[in-house]
């Protein structure tokens, strides 16, 4: 089963915006995940706003949730300058 990367990426932000759960280690043992887990997929929701909405378009389609999976998309999360980011997003998909 290939589950949307934002959709887990949010269940670990609602489960960390909880009363009583203050650490991503916590969310990680709630979710039986680690927690360098649990910050790579929070990261993905500090993508520019036009992957997020790539990713919310496409969200039904099988192959791109197969390719676009959090670890292809992790790299974009190390790029600070939110232009290069988005043509490094467009050069992956060119790739599909």
């Amino acid at each position: 089963k290939h589950s949307f990367v934002l959709d887990e990426a949010r269940r670990y932000q609602e489960c960390f915006e909880r009363k009583g759960v203050d650490t991503k280690a916590e969310v990680a043992e709630i979710f039986g995940v680690s927690r360098a887990r649990v910050t790579q997929y929070l990261n993905l929701l500090k993508l520019p706003g036009k992957i997020i909405q790539f990713l919310e378009n496409n969200k039904d389609n099988l192959q791109i949730r197969k390719y676009l999976t959090e670890r292809r998309l992790r790299p974009l999360t190390w790029i600070d300058d939110k232009e290069k980011c988005v043509k490094k997003f467009y050069a992956i998909i060119e790739k599909f």
